[in-house]
């Protein structure tokens, strides 16, 4: 082999090593395992496409992807790309904001946060009443409260208002009748049961105004 070939390969060499001892001290087979697991995020089902026209969104508060973080399968992840369809209430994740948005297998899911908002299955955790998929943590403690959103698409033979989505939009068209309408709900946890509260009760046990 030519010196200039066998070189090339040393710093190669080197250049992985380094790169291996940078993950927390794990040696390269440990590290390349980890690569491989951190890709299943991104190996899911496509999320739920929307094609029809139609006014507002299907996401939990905003269209746009935000950081967050999550321990699915048992591994946790950090500042990935995330979301909630609300109309499905499935999470969604991508690799980057130009990625196509992959569904997140529920029952995987131990732990959601997205943005400063954190997220708890309920019915998972056997509290009765709880329907499927993720409550909002409002407040924590012995009187939690949790906020449900919906995302009802909603069709209509007659032309709406902004005011029926239930949440503003910068791109409202007055040609499209169909909709998401959002519908929000809130409750605590007693004796373990969801117990529905009032927009009000709610706010004043959270000390600030919600909606």
């Amino acid at each position: 082999m030519k010196p200039l070939k066998i070189y090339t390969l040393i710093l190669l060499l080197l250049s992985l090593s380094a790169e291996a001892q940078q993950h927390s001290g794990k040696d390269y087979s440990e590290y390349i395992s980890d690569a491989s697991e951190n890709a299943l995020i991104f190996r899911g089902r496509r999320a739920l496409q929307y094609e029809l026209p139609h006014n507002g969104h299907p996401y939990w508060a905003q269209e746009r992807f935000i950081p967050g973080n999550l321990t699915y399968n048992g591994k946790e992840y950090y500042d990935v790309l995330l979301n909630i369809d609300a109309n499905t209430n499935e999470v969604l994740v991508k690799k980057d904001d130009i990625s196509q948005a992959i569904r997140l297998e529920r029952e995987y899911i131990d732990a959601l946060s997205i943005g400063e908002s954190g997220f708890t299955d309920l019915e998972r955790q056997g509290v009765k009443g709880a329907e499927e998929g993720f409550y909002e943590v409002i407040l924590g403690g012995s009187q939690p409260v949790y906020r449900r959103i919906a995302k009802i698409f909603t069709e209509s033979a007659l032309p709406i208002s902004e005011d029926s989505l239930g949440y503003p939009v910068s791109n409202f068209n007055l040609s499209y009748y169909d909709y998401f309408e959002r519908r929000v709900r809130f409750y605590t946890v007693k004796d373990g049961r969801l117990r529905k509260l009032s927009r009000s009760k709610a706010s004043k046990l959270a000390g600030h105004e919600i909606n």
